[in-house]
């Protein structure tokens, strides 16, 4: 019986091929009217077209009108570079002798000054740095959790959302340290991060029972990367402040519906925000 006719024979090629290799037998034979048929045994003809049928089903190209890549595959735009660029900006400044004391002096993270209203101290500490190899750590770990933060949530809302979380972090933590208490360093926002990208992910997959076990395993990646990355010496380091971003940033990723990245308008809200 004839199966699938063509113009020319190289055309049932590929179907011939599908039939060859489940052995069914088949033959290209001239058409009664021009072009050429694949036939087979009458016996073989369901099995054939059925084999035919799958081999096209899983091999289809998906439909010109399928959604686009989802947002977790987007640019994260410029949030990544900007930070850099800031911190940067902010350690040239302050290695410029008596006028980068007085901006650490300015922009240190106090517990006593916080206390006592210089709120401000809560972001500006984010800015300052140790030494150079504190400076090129959270550089490398901030930009790679930034952009991969920025292809789910869009890239001014990543950095946005990062801020907000340290900021609130260090908010508690002044509240519960001495009143000389001093931090310095983006750790706190990187953590941040690190948490928010946590958080998003555990909102994505607990709506899907199928992927509850991804979901544990992210949570205990983020944990354990907050343990090797956050923990430091336990002298210099600031600790609390690391877990307390981790743990906001994971709250406020988890509060936020797993959905595309924010529009151009939150965007730019965001980045102005930042």
């Amino acid at each position: 019986m004839p199966l699938l006719t063509a113009l020319r024979a190289r055309e049932l090629d590929e179907a011939a091929f599908v039939l060859r290799a489940v052995g069914i037998a088949h033959e290209r034979v001239p058409g009664d009217h021009g072009g050429w048929s694949l036939v087979v045994p009458n016996s073989a003809g369901l099995r054939a077209a059925e084999e035919l049928r799958r081999y096209a089903a899983e091999n289809a190209e998906p439909p010109h009108d399928a959604p686009r890549l989802p947002a977790a595959m987007a640019p994260a735009g410029l949030a990544p570079w900007v930070a850099a660029a800031v911190l940067g900006g902010s350690w040239l400044v302050q290695t410029q002798g008596a006028r980068g004391e007085r901006w650490v002096e300015s922009a240190l993270l106090r517990a006593d000054a916080v206390r006592d209203g210089e709120v401000w101290r809560l972001v500006t500490s984010l800015l300052l740095h140790a030494d150079e190899r504190h400076l090129i750590g959270n550089l490398a770990f901030g930009m790679l959790f930034l952009n991969l933060l920025g292809r789910v949530l869009g890239g001014s809302v990543a950095l946005f959302a990062s801020l907000l979380a340290a900021t609130a972090a260090h908010a508690v933590e002044v509240l519960v340290v001495a009143p000389d208490h001093r931090s310095l360093g983006a750790s706190t926002a990187v953590f941040a991060a690190l948490g928010l990208l946590v958080g998003q992910g555990a909102r994505g997959r607990a709506l899907q029972a199928s992927g509850r076990l991804r979901l544990v395993g992210g949570v205990a990646l983020g944990v354990a990367m907050l343990a090797w990355l956050g923990a430091g010496d336990g002298v210099r380091t600031d600790v609390l402040a690391h877990v307390l971003g981790f743990a906001f940033g994971a709250l406020i990723g988890g509060l936020r519906p797993a959905r595309a990245a924010a529009p151009a308008a939150t965007q730019r809200r965001a980045a102005l925000g930042s």
